[in-house]
């Protein structure tokens, strides 16, 4: 007589059990995770259109502006030479004064909590109109990130403790 090899049905079902169990473990910080990817992503697209928004206004020698899409920043944002304000994001083409457009905010769950008063215009010589703050928060609100623009026109970037 042969003898049978293979794994009995009580193995099997252990093993199973193990896998959700560590599963059940591992998604809710997969999911913190993956919220403060969001949040690093939109943070550092919007900084790069700042320096592409400074880059452009030096290179054209005049004025080049980052201003809320439709006036909200959290619908994404405009790098205009011009007087747009808004866009349709989900629209591939850009109105001819729209240099960029920074849509990736309006569906990635990230909070604006704190951000201009208004528009920020990089003038010829790359200086700002003023000073600008960002602070970003996940939906979670457990990362943050702040976004800053000195009169000096250069943008910088850094991860804060906590959401204000």
């Amino acid at each position: 007589m042969k003898r049978m090899t293979g794994f009995t049905l009580f193995e099997l079902l252990f093993v199973l059990v193990i896998v959700a169990v560590l599963t059940a473990v591992a998604v809710p910080g997969l999911r913190g995770f993956s919220g403060g990817q969001d949040l690093k992503h939109i943070a550092q697209t919007l900084y790069s259109d700042l320096v592409y928004a400074r880059s452009e206004a030096v290179k054209r020698n005049a004025d080049v502006t980052l201003t809320a899409n439709d006036g909200t920043w959290g619908d994404g944002w405009l790098v205009t030479d011009g007087a747009a304000t808004a866009i349709d994001c989900d629209k591939a083409a850009l109105e001819a004064d729209v240099l960029r457009a920074g849509c990736d905010a309006a569906d990635s769950g990230v909070r604006f909590e704190t951000v201009p008063a208004g528009a920020i215009t990089f003038a010829g010589n790359g200086r700002a109109g003023g000073n600008a703050r960002f602070v970003l928060c996940d939906a979670d609100r457990l990362h943050a990130r702040e976004v800053r623009v000195g009169v000096d026109g250069l943008p910088e970037i850094r991860r804060l403790d906590a959401c204000p």
